[in-house]
């Protein structure tokens, strides 16, 4: 199991999480 990449992996799921609740916090507001 590759430790970096499980980080990046995650880093990147994360970063993904947080642009989708950014965009349903504009469409709702």
């Amino acid at each position: 199991m590759n430790v970096t990449a499980t980080h990046v992996e995650m880093e990147a799921l994360a970063w993904i999480l947080i642009m989708d609740l950014y965009a349903t916090v504009l469409r709702i507001g």
